[in-house]
């Protein structure tokens, strides 16, 4: 059995509000292991949390606060999205370097699109990165192991509040989508075991 050491991470929380009352049910609900913080309108839940994994960690603090609590979660917060200057130092390489394989100018082409722009600002998903590196044997650099499973939680917390704005053709089509590709998974992931 793996041991346990602490995981840090933060869930941003779908409340009005940071109440003595809130604070209160996140911590019967076994949340007393994170501090809970208010930026602006934002409500903040900053947990170190101890389990075999990070995985782990994540997914029993969703538990606690959404089954226990009855609290809704916007989204777990992450470093996976990385820009240009993140990408080099996490690599021990220049900036330049990097600019030279998002170019194409340098390495075999194919660095990752952006996942997301800040304005004019390119942001990668590190672990798109660290695929795209490993695939080309450039760097031996791992992944966060729960960034797959942060990325569709915040999909799965972003389609349950896009719900509402879908019509009944566009619901049906994602559950559809999401219906066969989550049953491909689980049968590929039980072949497996």
């Amino acid at each position: 059995m793996k041991a346990s050491s602490t995981h840090h991470f933060t869930l941003a929380l779908r409340v009005d509000a940071l109440t003595d009352e809130l604070e209160a049910k996140l911590f019967e609900a076994g949340c007393d292991d994170a501090a809970l913080y208010q930026t602006g309108t934002a409500v903040f839940l900053e947990f170190d949390r101890e389990a075999p994994s990070r995985e782990e960690a994540i997914r029993s603090a969703l538990l606690d606060v959404q089954e226990g609590a009855k609290v809704a979660v916007l989204r777990v917060l992450s470093n996976d999205l990385v820009n240009a200057a993140q990408i080099a130092e996490r690599l021990g390489r220049s900036r330049e370097s990097v600019r030279l394989l998002v170019q194409g100018e340098r390495g075999p082409g194919g660095f990752p699109p952006p996942a997301h722009h800040v304005g004019e600002r390119p942001l990668w998903s590190w672990g798109d990165v660290v695929e795209w590196l490993a695939a080309n044997r450039l760097e031996d650099v791992q992944a966060d192991e729960a960034n797959g499973l942060i990325e569709a939680v915040n999909c799965a917390l972003t389609l349950v509040r896009a719900e509402q704005r879908l019509s009944e053709t566009s619901l049906r089509y994602v559950a559809g989508l999401l219906g066969e590709r989550l049953r491909s998974a689980v049968t590929s992931s039980e072949s497996k075991s």
